[in-house]
């Protein structure tokens, strides 16, 4: 059989970089394969499938050894073009590949490009939507969906042009809950239909490729570590960790009992660790642990004192659109909080009234007792910082330095910030979120994007507000960087800044976050300790947000002993212990 994809001792470095990216990368890919590319943030992964399509060497400038064939095209003097009609690619911002203001244009573009006739271009955009479920949508603007129907429509544009090969490079990572179930229904359709021959995706989230990849690949340092069919591949879940791969939940929990022998093989699937843990329970090799397994980092000092009042709150946006209906949230000062819900819930809504961005329709907010209908913008920014979730919408000056500063010389315009400390709160503001000294010269959008997100940041973090907003913190970000913003605003927490995080990673809610309100429809569904809200699964449901892996598999395993509120691994492991 001959592969689809085949390269040999690949070397590919930047124009602007002194490092190699990719390092004598040797890789083939077999016809009908689903092979999942993972690994942490700057391995090589994007620029390992731009080789795929020619972006690399033809659309990036650089220096390229070693050779790319696809369908045994040589990428290094083929078109761009010609290999698109074969390979076809979405991005992780679905938004950068629209160009027109129709869903059925823009799904159109791409075969009228190639020269299909009229007929088979229209009976291609009508398969594509009706595969995607997008029919209903044709008429619409595509910057007008929500997010996991912008991505159906990124996936429909490429699947009309018929390619052999299907590259998707983190298509769920800005989605939220309901949006990656989506398009994950839609890539097992494109498997079990046979849609596409070969696909190929990059993605840090490994919970449901697990369940229907043939074949995963772990990228480090533009060095291929691993390579291997799924089952072998989860076989060592702590290799993957340490090398900064986030396993799913049941396969961290079955690799702890089989390194103590207790279990034989590695479960990839909720429903396969369930079976293995009931028989290990009936069997008596397992026992519940009656001890405290509450796992949360050190509390904060939570004072009586209100950080944010919000009272019968509404909004609704100048088209018409109603986004939040009657809210009442009082967040005390010292408090770490998650906002959770699926897009269009009121989220992101509630979080920019409650730093002043948007005004209340009726109803009211208040900041440390000022209410934010009167109270001068600036005095507001003093005291409440905002991080968009897309750093992109933030970040707008031409070096690293000029965006950490711009902040702060507003204050200082006002008089709330002295000239002398700006210095100090730039360097303060690197250290915390992992800003390194040499870049501060350069183009912020030369960077990668986790770091921009840390540069967003760190840009809100030097102004010192005393409640910090931060719009989905972990965005680009891999599990190892994911870690270290949340450990970063844990220690903000501590020091006595009130956290209000806005996420779709429920592990990142269960890990960090001490209260947890959930939203639906622009209202309040749930409110109170993350362990309670989280835990509620049926209710959660109206919310479209899934409790972690774990907490499913503890609730399974309610009648054996184990507690419903479990929220990560290692509460987890403490509630059990060999018979």
């Amino acid at each position: 059989m001959e592969p689809v994809i085949e390269i040999e001792d690949l070397w590919w470095r930047y124009e602007y970089s002194k490092d190699w990216v990719l390092r004598g990368i040797d890789l083939k890919i077999n016809p009908g394969e689903f092979v999942v590319i993972t690994g942490p943030n700057d391995s090589g992964k994007s620029s390992l499938i731009s080789a795929f399509n020619g972006l690399i060497p033809h659309s990036q400038r650089g220096v390229m050894k070693g050779s790319v064939k696809v369908l045994g095209l040589d990428v290094a003097t083929s078109d761009v073009a010609a290999l698109c009609a074969f390979v076809g690619m979405t991005f992780q911002d679905p938004e950068t590949q629209f160009l027109l203001s129709r869903v059925d244009e823009e799904v159109a573009f791409g075969p009228q490009n190639l020269g299909f006739p009229p007929d088979e271009v229209r009976k291609l955009v009508t398969w594509a939507l009706d595969v995607t479920r997008l029919s209903e949508m044709r008429m619409k603007d595509p910057v007008e969906l929500s997010g996991g129907q912008k991505q159906r429509t990124a996936l429909a544009a490429t699947l009309s042009m018929n390619p052999k090969i299907m590259v998707l490079d983190e298509p769920t990572s800005m989605l939220d809950p309901i949006g990656k179930e989506e398009i994950m229904e839609i890539i097992t359709s494109m498997k079990s239909r046979r849609l596409v021959e070969t696909i190929v995706v990059v993605e840090h989230h490994l919970e449901e490729l697990a369940k229907i990849a043939d074949r995963f690949i772990l990228l480090k340092n533009g060095e291929i570590l691993l390579d291997e069919p799924t089952e072998k591949f989860f076989s060592d879940p702590d290799f993957l960790i340490e090398n900064g791969v986030r396993v799913p939940d049941v396969c961290a929990i079955s690799g702890y009992l089989k390194k103590r022998n207790i279990l034989g093989n590695i479960t990839l699937t909720l429903d396969e660790a369930v079976d293995a843990l009931v028989k290990l329970f009936r069997e008596r090799k397992l026992q519940p642990n009656r001890m405290d397994v509450e796992s949360y980092r050190p509390l904060a000092q939570i004072s009586d004192e209100a950080a944010i009042e919000v009272e019968n709150l509404h909004f609704v946006y100048p088209d018409g659109t109603v986004a939040l209906r009657g809210v009442d949230i009082k967040i005390r000062k010292g408090e770490f909080v998650a906002l959770i819900g699926q897009n269009g819930s009121g989220k992101t809504t509630l979080s920019k009234l409650m730093a002043g961005i948007y005004k209340p329709t009726s109803g009211s907010v208040k900041v440390f007792g000022m209410d934010t209908k009167v109270t001068p913008t600036p005095n507001l920014i003093a005291r409440v910082g905002y991080v968009f979730q897309n750093p992109d919408h933030q970040i707008f000056n031409d070096t690293i330095r000029k965006e950490l500063e711009f902040g702060l010389k507003n204050l200082l315009s006002f008089k709330l910030v002295k000239e002398e400390e700006i210095e100090q709160r730039i360097r303060e503001s690197m250290r915390i979120t992992g800003v390194p000294e040499e870049i501060l010269e350069e183009h912020p959008f030369l960077m990668s994007k986790g770091m921009r997100q840390r540069i967003a940041i760190a840009s809100v973090l030097a102004m010192r507000p005393q409640v910090l907003i931060v719009d989905e913190p972990t965005t680009g970000q891999d599990t190892p960087q994911s870690i270290d913003v949340m450990n970063f605003l844990q220690k903000l927490n501590e020091m006595g800044h009130t956290i209000i995080i806005i996420t779709h990673e429920m592990w990142i809610v269960a890990g960090w976050a001490r209260r947890t309100i959930a939203m639906a429809e622009g209202k309040i569904l749930l409110d109170g300790p993350t362990k309670n809200v989280l835990s509620n699964a049926e209710t959660l449901k109206k919310t479209f947000v899934k409790p972690p892996q774990v907490t499913l598999l503890s609730q399974a395993l309610e009648n054996y002993g184990l507690p419903r509120n479990i929220l990560t691994v290692n509460e987890f492991m403490n509630s059990i212990s060999p018979s």
